[in-house]
């Protein structure tokens, strides 16, 4: 990664990326954006703990991401809902 602005951590997950020094990153990151009740309730339904919730969302994120954007390309004229569908995910 260039350098270490917002724009190069989406280009490194845009660009196929799959974490690697991210990972502590996406973590912090995911912890910040999705709220706790959210955490928390699915960690109830998984038996697992909030901190594994947001490190398996974190994992997982750089796949998402490059499924969502085919050949590191944001496609424009769709939302993100009907990308979710066409990928399955």
């Amino acid at each position: 990664m260039a350098g270490n602005d917002l724009g190069s951590l989406l280009g490194g997950l845009l660009g196929g990326g799959q974490g690697g020094p991210l990972g502590g990153l996406l973590d912090m990151i995911t912890k910040q954006a999705v709220p706790d009740e959210t955490l928390d309730k699915v960690a109830a339904d998984a038996g697992v703990s909030r901190d594994e919730v947001a490190d398996q969302v974190a994992r997982e994120l750089p796949q998402v991401v490059d499924k969502l954007t085919p050949q590191g390309q944001v496609p424009s004229a769709t939302s993100l809902e009907d990308l979710v569908k066409q990928q399955r995910l």
